[in-house]
């Protein structure tokens, strides 16, 4: 794994959420890119692949200053069931699409669980994983994270199987409707080494409300076993609306 281009977000914004048309939430995200490297053109686009439909479609772009601007549609959960919809029609008969909700999302399966969900039957939409690349060129450069540092990012990127690291990433989710979630789930978790064994506890503090939602995954602290590895030990997840030293890593 090679990590192609480190993109800043500074804390001064440029981020807009749409919600419903009426309403916006501001977060910038001010973006700059290392001169010279590849993607310092303004024709490099945040791309993503459509889950069903596997078609490529464009988010944003990155211009020659390393500045970012895309939008998160209002009318998102619309479109998107509207699809699931067209997709179904041409389903194997018993195949059924199903959609994430704040209750199933969120549960303790082998664990000790305090967590209290209300309004569980929402559903919850994120958006598909972002790349760069270029559209009309077939090119691609890696995938984007929204991280606080590189370690975090690459292990994103190796599907959280490699050796975690303190620090946050990012992602948007839209709520059908308004939910809570808050607790914590502890898992007792063995390393694979030897009978090296130690207590997983992820705590919540999320509250969704109708439309878009930026939600924080925070890796307060690590194990480090002895196998060399280390793994995520404390974490809270969060709602909020600002948020400060976060970084897109590109990923190859």
């Amino acid at each position: 794994m090679k990590t192609l281009h480190i993109v800043n977000i500074r804390p001064v914004l440029t981020f807009l959420l749409l919600v419903f048309g009426c309403s916006t939430s501001f977060a910038q995200l001010s973006i700059s890119i290392p001169l010279g490297s590849e993607l310092s053109s303004k024709n490099i686009e945040v791309l993503s692949v459509d889950f069903m439909t596997e078609e490529i479609s464009k988010w944003g772009s990155l211009d020659e200053n390393g500045d970012i601007t895309f939008s998160l549609s209002y009318d998102y959960m619309d479109e998107l069931l509207k699809e699931a919809k067209k997709q179904q029609k041409d389903a194997p008969k018993g195949w059924t699409l199903t959609f994430k909700t704040a209750g199933s999302e969120h549960t303790c399966e082998y664990g000790e669980s305090t967590i209290e969900v209300e309004n569980p039957d929402s559903r919850l939409f994120g958006v598909p994983s972002f790349f760069a690349g270029i559209e009309s060129e077939k090119k691609r450069y890696g995938d984007m994270y929204a991280a606080s540092n590189e370690a975090v990012a690459t292990w994103l990127h190796g599907y959280q199987m490699g050796s975690a690291s303190t620090g946050f990433y990012v992602e948007w989710i839209y709520a059908e409707g308004d939910a809570t979630v808050k607790g914590s789930c502890t898992r007792n978790t063995g390393t694979g080494y030897g009978d090296e064994e130690f207590d997983a506890v992820t705590n919540y503090n999320l509250q969704f409300k109708e439309g878009w939602n930026t939600v924080v995954h925070q890796i307060d602290e690590v194990f480090d076993s002895a196998s060399g590895t280390s793994y995520v030990k404390t974490k809270s997840v969060f709602t909020t609306k600002f948020y400060e030293d976060l970084y897109w890593y590109v990923l190859d």
